[in-house]
């Protein structure tokens, strides 16, 4: 390894339905499976969110988020500039407390808290400005103090980190439409399991072939398309296309008509490239990949997560994905490390941690673990 990991433990509480989930000791990449609604998804979103600490990048990450989750929209008013509706402002704040309590109830809320185990003093705290916590971890939402708040100018969202306050206006959230454009510096790239959409690719493309490092890109790609040649970009600005240059084939073919599994491999590897000195964060990693590609695919990911210093968190319920990942990181001198998430009753998860030699012997025994 060539630096320090992002994180090597991590803690979240309040988040998306996750009362209380602890991962002890995090390693270069980690796989984290379990059960639908058993909180990876989540896990990555708040990884993410804890890593950010430019505060206009947090606001686009937490706007995604709240778009993702909620359906929140807004609304015709934020181009025309006219005045937010009262509808508006209750249809943003009904956003906001999704985005923490999506999955709690009966009282049991609270803010979200996220930190690293030994540090304490770097937990990322956000809070509604109408929570009223009422002891012993718990809160509710004071109906009240929310009437109040509805304003444009007001609080929707409180940040806390480092002794550092910053609040984040109910306006900012119905008038404007942020678009989260990953750049070169993101400390926490995130790769939805529906893949990212065709400008990002592009975009980040550019940064790649800028940087110099189109080649190691084209090769991680050869893991599932061997006869590829060169990744061409073409066209004018905002119209432009990631065309496959294959051998024997007289014309470039279009990235989108190379199939699911193609591009879910290529935007992994254009983001392990931005993603240098930080993190990468996979949901359903194996969406479109076939069995027969996954020990190639997770080699290919170990092998640049050393090369670029990334820290890569990946969530999957897939048999053959679990073995294609014992079988690198056995391969690879970078620390592996699966994950099982359990939901107890009470939202509390709990991540159950399995060696290497683990994951080993269960994928040889067929034991079922995920």
């Amino acid at each position: 390894m060539k630096g320090e990991l992002p994180l090597q433990s991590f803690e979240v509480d309040g988040f998306r339905g996750i009362r209380e989930l602890s991962l002890p000791a995090l390693g270069r990449v980690n796989l984290l499976v379990g059960k639908n609604n058993a909180g990876k998804t989540s896990l990555l979103e708040a990884v993410r969110l804890f890593l950010y600490r430019n505060e206009r990048s947090l606001r686009l990450v937490l706007f995604e988020i709240l778009r993702d989750h909620s359906g929140f929209r807004q609304p015709g008013f934020s181009r025309r500039g006219a005045d937010p509706q009262v509808e508006d402002l209750e249809a943003a704040a009904d956003a906001a407390e999704a985005l923490f309590f999506g999955s709690f109830g009966e009282g049991l809320v609270g803010p979200i808290r996220m930190r690293p185990e030994p540090m304490p003093s770097t937990e990322l705290t956000i809070r509604l400005p109408w929570l009223k916590e009422t002891g012993f971890g718990a809160a509710e939402l004071d109906e009240s103090s929310r009437a109040l708040f509805l304003a444009p100018d007001t609080a929707i969202l409180e940040m806390e980190s480092e002794q550092v306050s910053t609040e984040f206006p109910l306006d900012w959230f119905v008038r404007r439409t942020p678009i989260y454009r990953p750049g070169a510096r993101d400390p926490a790239l995130m790769i939805p399991a529906s893949g990212m959409e065709p400008f990002q690719i592009r975009r980040m493309w550019d940064q790649v072939a800028v940087a110099g490092q189109e080649g190691l890109v084209e090769e991680a790609v050869r893991t599932i398309v061997p006869d590829l040649d060169r990744v061409l970009l073409v066209g004018e600005s905002g119209r432009r296309s990631v065309l496959f240059k294959l051998s024997g084939l007289a014309r470039p073919v279009p990235i989108e008509s190379m199939g699911d599994g193609v591009n879910r491999v290529f935007a992994i590897a254009v983001a392990m490239v931005l993603a240098k000195n930080g993190a990468l964060l996979v949901d359903e990693i194996d969406n479109g990949l076939h069995f027969t590609v996954q020990d190639e695919v997770w080699q290919a990911i170990f092998s640049l997560a050393v090369q670029f210093d990334v820290q890569v968190f990946a969530t999957s319920h897939s048999w053959d994905t679990l073995v294609g990942f014992q079988y690198a990181a056995n391969q690879s001198p970078a620390t592996g490390m699966l994950y099982r998430l359990e939901r107890r009753p009470d939202g509390r998860v709990d991540a159950i941690r399995f060696s290497e030699e683990e994951v080993e012997i269960a994928a040889e025994q067929q034991i079922e673990i995920r």
